[in-house]
């Protein structure tokens, strides 16, 4: 019995030492893609409905659920941060426009048609930066 033990504690070494990397990136993989999976459906579901009623208490729950879901991806403390801040960081400046019409929809209850199509922008900008996530873990990164 302890030989038996041993020698699959011997095995499963071994396997981990070769495949360990292998393993711990599809495991971290799956995770990012189920993560990303409840995420933007989420946000799609804030996104229906701002379509049909562009109100500010929406629009800021909104933007609050993909800062913390942007948060999380990028290691960054977005939801700490003003439209500003965030805006001064090299990787978002595609945000200014969306960021801004949200912000005058949230802080300045000025109701904008598009907002909806500001989240959209923001979602197309999560969805770059998940898959530039991915490609970098599957390069071993």
């Amino acid at each position: 019995l302890y030989i038996i033990v041993g020698l699959l504690i011997i095995i499963t070494g071994i396997l981990l030492l070769i495949y360990g990397n292998s393993l711990v990136r599809y495991f971290r993989l799956r995770k990012m893609r189920k993560e990303y999976e409840n995420f933007s459906q989420g946000l799609t579901e804030y996104i229906r409905s701002l379509k049909s009623s562009p109100e500010s208490d929406l629009a800021e729950q909104a933007l609050v659920y993909w800062k913390k879901y942007q948060e999380r991806l990028d290691k960054f403390p977005f939801t700490k941060l003003t439209t500003k801040e965030i805006l001064s960081q090299p990787f978002t400046r595609e945000l200014k426009k969306p960021l801004h019409s949200i912000d005058r929809l949230v802080y300045g209850k000025r109701e904008t048609e598009s907002i909806f199509q500001d989240f959209q922008q923001i979602e197309d900008f999560t969805q770059y930066r998940y898959n530039k996530k991915v490609a970098e873990i599957k390069d071993g990164k």
